[in-house]
């Protein structure tokens, strides 16, 4: 099973706090959000906080109702460095919207917590518009084997909808098409490269 990140939200005047609780250890401090950034999350789906030291980036998938956030976690060392790491979770919008709401009233909630989705949550729906060219991937199977591969290994896209692939003038390879939030977005190829010798060919990206 894979590991799942503890999310701990607080209410702290007109400011959210964050911490994270995982196998890699505790979150270094706690991250101040101000409560105007929800409501520019909810505006544009996207927001970004700074609070002098460590950061994040929110963004909301709109269709799932979830939201990724990807912290920044810095802290000082004794030498005047700074070291820290990278970690990004994605959480339930609906109830961390609730929280947020909820928190703001007097009587509310002020403490909140939850477990971050699992990746497979976060994978976005694979789409072969063309079945000519998977076909013939799929016919090959040294070839089967390194596209199989690369799918599983990659397009782990947090906040999108679907990628569609789609006949490419390389042959065994295609043109896709990022969807996110139901419009296109990110495009680009995957190429089978080195087919002069199948055995060591390999696929790779190309924006």
């Amino acid at each position: 099973m894979q590991p799942r990140t503890m999310v701990k939200a607080a209410c702290v005047s007109d400011c959210i706090t964050f911490r994270t609780v995982s196998r890699e250890g505790k979150s270094p401090r706690e991250l101040y959000v101000f409560r105007s950034l929800f409501d520019d999350l909810a505006d544009r789906g996207y927001a970004v906080t700074y609070d002098g030291l460590s950061c994040a980036e929110f963004c909301l998938d709109r269709m799932k109702s979830a939201v990724s956030i990807r912290f920044l976690w810095l802290a000082r060392r004794g030498d005047g460095y700074l070291s820290g790491r990278e970690e990004t979770v994605m959480l339930s919008y609906k109830k961390l919207a609730a929280f947020v709401k909820a928190s703001a009233q007097a009587d509310g909630p002020k403490e909140w917590q939850a477990l971050s989705m699992t990746s497979r949550r976060c994978q976005p729906k694979l789409v072969f518009c063309d079945e000519k060219p998977l076909r013939d991937c799929l016919s090959r199977k040294e070839i089967r084997r390194k596209l199989v591969r690369f799918l599983r290994d990659n397009f782990h896209w947090i906040g999108s909808d679907e990628i569609r692939f789609y006949c490419d003038f390389i042959p065994y390879s295609f043109f896709f098409q990022e969807i996110r939030d139901g419009k296109p977005c990110l495009a680009g190829g995957l190429i089978l490269h080195g087919q002069e010798d199948m055995q060591r060919a390999y696929y790779s990206i190309h924006t």
